[in-house]
């Protein structure tokens, strides 16, 4: 069965041919679908609680599906623009998010100024915070986010955290 194209979302380039090399699976769907169950399910329990307030059982995971989201979805575009112009995407994919970025806007041919003065800035404290989860980091000190308001230590993460991180990156899904 993982060798079927049963019920994956790809973009095809047409003017690359029938090859499979001319499609990109779209990944970032099934991730921020799940992120997005994992928000409302955090914010009902904060809801329904009764006797103690509820910090959510799955906030760090619910976090982390939605950076995944958003680094699927620029990577996907990344792929298509490298598709679409001829570019290396394996030479690419390798870069850090932040140069990953760099080379997605260099390829879109697109003004940086307003990007990096908001929305990249709250994208990179965003996987600052992400690392701290993912590599199991604990700090003494509190981390301090000018952009975001993230909690300065991430294992403390709540509804807080989950609310704010669609909100204050790419992803649109929630209306918070």
């Amino acid at each position: 069965m993982r060798e079927n194209d049963i019920g994956t979302v790809a973009a095809w380039l047409p003017k690359l041919g029938n090859r499979p090399d001319s499609m990109t699976h779209l990944t970032y769907p099934l991730f921020a679908h799940t992120a997005f169950y994992y928000s409302a399910q955090q914010i009902e329990q904060l809801e329904f609680s009764t006797s103690a307030i509820q910090q959510g059982n799955a906030t760090q995971t619910c976090v982390g599906l939605w950076f995944i989201s958003i680094e699927a979805y620029i990577n996907s575009i990344l792929r298509i623009m490298c598709l679409a112009t001829g570019e290396s995407f394996d030479l690419l994919k390798k870069k850090d998010f932040g140069p990953r970025i760099k080379s997605l806007l260099d390829l879109l041919d697109v003004d940086r100024t307003t990007f990096y003065n908001g929305p990249f800035q709250r994208l990179e404290e965003f996987k600052q915070y992400r690392n701290e989860l993912f590599h199991d980091r604990t700090n003494v000190k509190s981390m301090l986010f000018q952009k975001s308001s993230f909690s300065g230590k991430p294992m403390y993460a709540n509804q807080v955290d989950v609310l704010q991180v669609p909100r204050g990156t790419l992803v649109s899904c929630v209306s918070c």
